[in-house]
């Protein structure tokens, strides 16, 4: 078995955009794509990343959902975890 919530989310506040990429990232729009959602803690935590450094992130897709076994399931989400 895999990591579960808590340890998901303590590992996704370890997100950060490097200081390279901040000053090209400032003021502009971004699309975030994530392979695979889980709890949902990677994708928010990196929207939270973006934003930080100024860039504005106007759409966030993932490429595959992983069902969680233990939570009641959602058809749809936002970035904040609840349903659209």
């Amino acid at each position: 078995m895999g990591l579960g919530p808590v340890e998901r989310e303590r590992n996704a506040r370890r997100i950060a955009v490097r200081s390279g990429a901040a000053r090209g990232l400032a003021g502009r729009s971004v699309v975030l794509v994530d392979d695979i959602v889980t709890t949902g803690a990677t994708m928010r935590s990196a929207v939270e990343a973006i934003e930080a450094v100024g860039a504005r992130v106007v759409l966030a897709v993932c490429l595959c959902v992983s069902p969680r076994k233990d939570l009641p399931q959602k058809t749809e989400w936002n970035l904040t975890g609840e349903r659209g």
